[in-house]
């Protein structure tokens, strides 16, 4: 009987233990020679045997189902640290609340105050409590594809305020700007979700209604001072004067709002979405600055170039070649392709070889 094999990645043979049962073939180094087949309980001596007869490689080819259980065996906690942290810092409850408040504002076009209030708060006094690497980790978390905007407001709120601390801003204005965040799109409540969420290009009316949600967020902001309802609104002007929905130059935009779209962009490119994939944090990053002067504040997206990526060093990831490795360090000359560690060696990524996810 044929056996069904899949794609074949590398396994490091120290991966290997007594009673691991294998679901697929276990093929040699060059992936030419079967070395076990499928449903084969491994024993010490068996794993003695394919380290004798792999041509002195401490590595053997497996399919990518066995691969990621045997990985996930061994790296089974760190796995899980993303979902623990943000467990520990109440993630869970932001977005239930977040899903709560946006629903209200669907479905009876206005804003609870008090409910984001609550939430902005939480947010603000988690932030200030905790380190840069806990918040950088919920950031760059993958959330629910269906359950974008709840995330997408948390993460943008709390960016802003990381940022905020990074350019050393005192707490009240801090928390302006995780208030600020949190708001930027409430309005996109008012857009139907089959736009929002649409897996095609829209079309030019679909297109027209998704950009008036900053005008719709201005407007349900009624009970808010004028300087938040002002820079909810900015968060899509470019510094050139093309962006909208006021055609705004780079000295009629506040700093609030700058920091606003900075945070925005950077979350709408690492973020999964039905129509696109994720972007590692580090091509997001290129992008942003190929924003620069144009677009985007030089000032901000180069102090984020400058300490997020270093709260990203010991994150586990999937690589395109679906091995899992560890981001050991920035590359000084390609900041794109950071390096990673994979099978006890420190290599960079590139082009061919790419982060594919975060874990």
């Amino acid at each position: 009987m044929e056996e069904n094999i899949g794609t074949l990645v590398r396994l490091p043979i120290r991966y290997l233990h007594r009673g691991l049962t294998l679901t697929s073939p276990m093929f040699s180094w060059d992936g030419e020679r079967m070395l076990l087949p499928s449903q084969s309980i491994l024993t010490n001596e068996r794993i003695a045997r394919l380290v004798k007869h792999n041509n002195g490689r401490d590595f053997v080819m497996v399919d990518t189902d066995d691969y990621t259980k045997i990985v996930g065996q061994r790296f089974g906690d760190a796995f899980k640290q993303t979902d623990l942290v943000k467990e520990r810092i109440g993630y869970q409850g932001w977005d239930m609340a977040t899903s709560k408040v946006l629903d209200t504002v669907s479905k009876a076009k206005r804003i609870d105050k008090k409910d984001i209030e609550e939430i902005a708060t939480d947010l603000c006094n988690k932030l200030a409590l905790s380190d840069s690497k806990t918040i950088v980790t919920i950031i760059n978390s993958l959330n629910h594809v269906d359950r974008y905007l709840e995330s997408h407001c948390i993460n943008v709120g709390l960016l802003n305020g990381l940022i905020g601390q990074w350019f050393g801003l005192p707490k009240k204005a801090i928390d302006r700007l995780v208030l600020i965040g949190f708001l930027h799109d409430c309005g996109k409540t008012r857009v139907e979700k089959e736009v929002l969420t649409a897996p095609r290009k829209l079309t030019p009316e679909e297109f027209l209604l998704v950009q008036r949600h900053p005008v719709e967020s201005y407007n349900l902001l009624g009970d808010y001072p004028l300087d938040i309802r002002k820079a909810v609104k900015a968060h899509h002007e470019k510094l050139d004067g093309t962006g909208y929905p006021d055609n705004l130059l780079a000295d009629q935009i506040s700093i609030e709002a700058k920091i606003t779209a900075v945070a925005d962009i950077y979350d709408a490119l690492t973020a999964e979405r039905v129509y696109k994939p994720s972007r590692s944090p580090f091509s997001a990053l290129r992008m942003l600055d190929s924003m620069v002067d144009t677009e985007l504040d030089g000032r901000i997206v180069r102090l984020l170039q400058a300490n997020l990526p270093q709260e990203l060093v010991g994150r586990l990831v999937t690589l395109s070649s679906k091995e899992i490795a560890t981001i050991a360090g920035i590359n000084e000359e390609d900041a794109e392709h950071p390096l990673v560690k994979l099978d006890e060696q420190v290599i960079p990524t590139s082009k061919e070889l790419f982060i594919e996810r975060l874990h």
